[in-house]
């Protein structure tokens, strides 16, 4: 039993960390590419808050209400992004913003990782 413990938090120091690599590779990209902008900095931001309440141990069951709240802002606040600035980024020839689609899809996707092994950990 103490070795499945001991598993899952090493499962959620792991997925924590990889989530905020990529949040911190998406504000890298903006950074060095001078496309600050402060909507998607927030949206980060968020994820950060969420990290550190996963971090501070105070989650169980309610690890996925609380992942839903943190994580839907985060989405919501890229989607208000794209409504404003469009699908296409003007800045790189009017390419479509793929990197922004995957960083958000891979970002819900370990959260709700990090979630369900919050929600299932022993202890």
């Amino acid at each position: 039993m103490e070795t499945q413990n001991t598993g899952n938090k090493v499962q959620i120091y792991i997925l924590s960390a990889v989530i905020a690599l990529v949040q911190v590779f998406d504000i890298v990209v903006h950074v060095t590419n001078d496309m600050i902008e402060p909507i998607r900095l927030l949206s980060n931001a968020f994820i950060f808050v969420w990290l550190g309440v996963v971090l501070s141990g105070r989650l169980n069951q309610m690890a996925w209400r609380v992942m839903a709240g943190f994580v839907g802002v985060y989405v919501l606040l890229n989607v208000i992004f794209l409504a404003q600035n469009g699908l296409t980024n003007p800045e790189n020839n009017d390419e479509f913003r793929t990197v922004l689609f995957v960083l958000v899809g891979v970002t819900v996707a370990l959260s709700a990782w990090l979630a369900s092994t919050l929600a299932n950990r022993t202890g």
